[in-house]
Parts: structure tokens; C-alpha cells; sequence
């Protein structure tokens, strides 16, 4: 009897390991199968620090575009007064208004009814795109209207679309050596082919005046069953220009496009932890509603290379619900709600994340320079707003 206990006592000890060694054998697999979410090697942090630039009676704060440049060790700040066809430019430092270019509508001066995009190389040579036609006037500081850049057909007979952009989603012209990169959205024009055979951009020679297609197609980014709603904001691009290669990104694409000038693509994935499935929402009819869930729907928006720390910032909005009694207008030029820029090294390898507040900035209207990132605090949301002043903070790139 006493024997048959203990074979029992001993058998059901043996059950007891069995167990725990498949119970830990269950948590270990468990564990590694879980996604851990890495650490964040970097983080952007906000600094006590402002640069304020005063805002005349006749211009509004800027909401559309805002560029800097250098011209003879000098760094300039430089936006549009879109509906007043002014440009403005600030001594980046200084704060201090150098410039205030007004364009005439009509006339031998004449640059159409508004003025949104455009790209200062330097006080002789400033770059404004026709808002309805394919050509770019070349002007200076004095308004006066030196060229007319016709890129309205490429050597092999594509008929171009016009060069409208704003910070809204980024797209600058820029120089690539001697040739003006111009981007270009879908072009419509090709019908059913107008994904595969619509040219991410087009490439002006300022010399001879030849408008040849970047070497890169826009890609397949939407689902087969979503392609009929491409033409309506989900292939937006950014591009920007790091001065070796472009850098492309859509709205609705989790990766990133690096072109070289030959037109090599490589693609490199950078996924946001805070969008964990792109949406591609069904918008109503209505008109405020379709602005509602514009400002409510998730989508990566602009890049911004940054030569002094060399990383790359890749801004997302993120999902959110408003109320129905918002101005859904403003708050859409204003860059939606909350908001999180990505960080990325010169290999895009994803460094950190951070997630910024609601309401507080407006993400598109930024610049950087070599003390960091400065993004605008001129939100109309905010307590501290004020019509008279164009704010920015600055924003450090932190190694946590």
C-alpha cells in the first residue's frame, strides 16, 4: 500500500513538471511572438525658446507657404500673402521684414489672381508657378517679370499640369544642378493609365529650355478596389530635394521613395506606431461633412530633410473625432488636429516618434536651421494667438 502511494505521490509530481515546463514553455513563445515595440533611440522636445515676426495690417499669417533660403551667409524667412499676391521676407534672425514684394494680377507684370507656392534661389532669381497653366515666371525683388518658363510639354509629348503648391503637402520646386525639378500630380489627361504613366515630377533645363519626365512613375499605393478615389487626395505626394536624392512620400503609403537621378528607386519602410491601419474612408456628399472627416482621417503628410543633424522628419496626422459645431475649414489649413513627427536616420531607420498636443501647432508652417526644428504656434485655437504676430518655437532633437 505504502508503495502504491508513493508511485502515485511521485507519478503526480511528474504531471506537476510536465505542466510547468509546458506552461513556460507557452509563456516564452508567447513573448517572443509579441511585437515589442522598440525604444525610441530619439525624441523632439519643445524648448522655452520663440523667434516672432510682426505681421502688417495687410497680410495674414501665413497658412499655405513658408520657405527659407541664404544669400550671401544671410538666412531669410520667406511666405506669401496668397489673395494680396505679395511675398514677404524676414531677416531669419533678426526677425526683421527686408522685403515686400507685391505682384500685379494682369498686365506685363501679371501672375493670375493668387499667389501660393513658390522657390527663392536667391534676391535675382525667384520662381513662381502659374496657378492654372503649365509655365513658371522668373522674377527678382523688384516685381518685375524677367522670363516665362514653359514646361507645358515634355520631350516625348506629355502635356503637363500646372506647378500649384503649398506647405499643405509639400512639394517645392528646387534645382538639381542646372535643371528646375518641378513636381506633378496625377495627370488625369492619361485616363485609365494615369497611375502607371503619370510622372512623379518633370525636369526643366533653365538653359535650353527641354522638359523632360523625372525618371520615376507614380506608384501603386491604393488597393485595386480604392483606385477610382486616387483622383480625390489619396495620391498626394511630398517631395523634397536632400541635395543627392528625392525623397518621396504619399499619404497614403507607409513607405518611403528614395530616387536617385537615373531614376534607381529603392523603398524603405516607416510605419508610424500611432497608425496601425491606413483608412481609406468613404467621404459623404455633403460638403461640411466631407471637410469633417478630411480633418479626421489618419495619413502621413510631409518630409523634411535636416542637413545639420542629418535625419530625416516625417509628419503624421493622426485620427480624431471633432465636434459638430467646429470650423472645420480653419482647422484643416490649420494641419488638422494632434499630430506626430517620425524620425529617421540618413538610412531611414526609424530612431523615435513623438506625438505632439492637439491644437498648439501648425506642422506644415515650420523651417529648421542649425539650432533645430522650429514649428509655428500660430493656431488660431490658441489663447495666445494673434493675427499680428507670425510665432514659431523651437523643437530639439534630444538623445534619450
Amino acid at each position: 500500500m505504502k508503495k502504491n502511494t508513493r508511485a502515485v505521490i511521485c507519478l503526480l509530481n511528474l504531471v506537476d513538471m510536465k505542466y510547468c515546463l509546458l506552461l513556460l514553455v507557452a509563456v516564452i513563445f508567447s513573448a517572443c511572438s509579441e511585437q515589442v515595440e522598440p525604444e525610441d533611440k530619439y525624441m523632439l522636445r519643445p524648448i522655452d525658446e520663440y523667434l516672432e515676426y510682426k505681421i502688417d495690417d495687410d497680410t495674414r499669417v501665413p497658412l499655405y507657404s513658408l520657405y527659407t533660403f541664404a544669400e550671401r551667409g544671410v538666412e531669410y524667412l520667406t511666405f506669401s500673402d496668397p489673395s494680396s499676391r505679395t511675398i514677404l521676407i524676414y531677416d531669419l534672425h533678426s526677425c526683421q521684414q527686408v522685403k515686400k514684394i507685391p505682384f500685379d494680377r494682369e498686365g506685363p507684370n501679371g501672375i493670375g489672381p493668387v499667389l501660393f507656392g513658390f522657390y527663392v534661389k536667391d534676391f535675382n532669381h525667384i520662381y513662381i508657378p502659374s496657378v492654372n497653366e503649365s509655365f513658371i515666371y522668373l522674377t527678382d525683388t523688384t516685381g518685375v517679370l524677367r522670363n516665362k518658363i514653359d514646361f507645358s510639354c515634355t520631350e516625348d509629348g506629355l502635356k503637363t499640369k500646372s506647378a500649384h503648391y503649398t506647405n499643405l503637402n509639400y512639394g517645392q520646386l528646387t534645382f538639381m544642378g542646372e535643371s528646375l525639378y518641378i513636381p506633378q500630380v496625377l495627370n488625369t489627361s492619361l485616363g485609365e493609365r494615369m497611375v502607371e504613366e503619370s510622372p512623379i515630377g518633370v525636369l526643366v533645363d533653365t538653359i535650353i529650355g527641354k522638359t523632360t519626365r523625372f525618371p520615376m512613375n507614380y506608384p501603386y499605393v491604393i488597393p485595386y478596389n480604392q483606385r477610382h478615389k486616387a483622383i480625390h487626395g489619396t495620391m498626394e505626394s511630398t517631395q523634397i530635394y536632400d541635395g543627392k536624392n528625392l525623397i518621396v512620400a504619399f499619404n497614403k503609403d507607409e513607405k518611403l521613395y528614395k530616387v536617385d537621378k537615373q531614376g534607381k528607386v529603392e523603398t524603405f519602410p516607416a510605419k508610424s506606431r500611432y497608425l496601425p491601419r491606413l483608412k481609406f474612408p468613404k467621404f459623404p456628399e455633403d460638403f461640411s461633412q466631407t471637410l469633417k472627416k478630411t480633418c479626421e482621417t489618419a495619413e502621413y503628410r510631409n518630409v523634411f530633410y535636416d542637413k545639420y543633424r542629418n535625419v530625416y522628419y516625417r509628419f503624421v496626422s493622426l485620427e480624431a473625432e471633432l465636434a459638430p459645431n467646429e470650423n472645420y475649414h480653419k482647422i484643416l489649413h490649420a494641419g488638422k488636429v494632434d499630430f506626430s513627427i517620425m524620425i529617421l536616420d540618413e538610412n531611414f531607420n526609424i530612431l523615435g516618434e513623438t506625438r505632439f498636443p492637439a491644437f498648439t501647432y501648425v506642422p506644415h508652417i515650420c523651417f529648421i536651421n542649425k539650432d533645430g526644428l522650429y514649428l509655428s504656434t500660430s493656431h488660431f485655437k490658441r489663447e495666445d494667438y494673434s493675427d499680428d504676430v507670425l510665432r514659431f518655437q523651437r523643437i530639439e532633437l534630444v538623445k534619450k
